[in-house]
């Protein structure tokens, strides 16, 4: 289940990113401390990042990081994807991305809708 991710769940984010944290874009690269990873996070959180997770089990398996078009920095309008390694391959990244897209325009199609 896709959920949007709170200050509550930035916990079990910085478990869940932190075998990643080498990759991770911005600030957020090489921290491998669980509390500074959950500051970052929630730094980048009330800066406009949504953070969206994937849920199963009751545990995070996987988690995209939106930043806005209107950031500033070198992260605007990018986003960052991550799944658990034994959750790949089973669609949950796709899943991600699909449910952080906007939502087309009426009687748009959904590729001229973008713009």
């Amino acid at each position: 289940m896709i959920v949007t991710c709170t200050e509550d769940d930035l916990p079990d984010l910085a478990r869940m990113l932190r075998p990643a944290a080498d990759r991770l874009p911005g600030q957020v690269c090489g921290m491998t401390e669980p509390g500074a990873l959950c500051d970052v996070l929630s730094c980048e959180m009330r800066g406009g990042a949504r953070v969206l997770g994937y849920r199963a089990g009751g545990a995070l398996r996987g988690c995209l990081i939106a930043w806005p078009r209107e950031a500033v920095d070198v992260l605007a309008g990018r986003h960052y994807v991550w799944v658990a390694p034994t959750w790949r391959h089973r669609g949950i990244a796709r899943r991600l991305v699909a449910a952080c897209e906007p939502v087309p325009r009426a009687g748009l199609p959904k590729e001229r809708a973008r713009g």
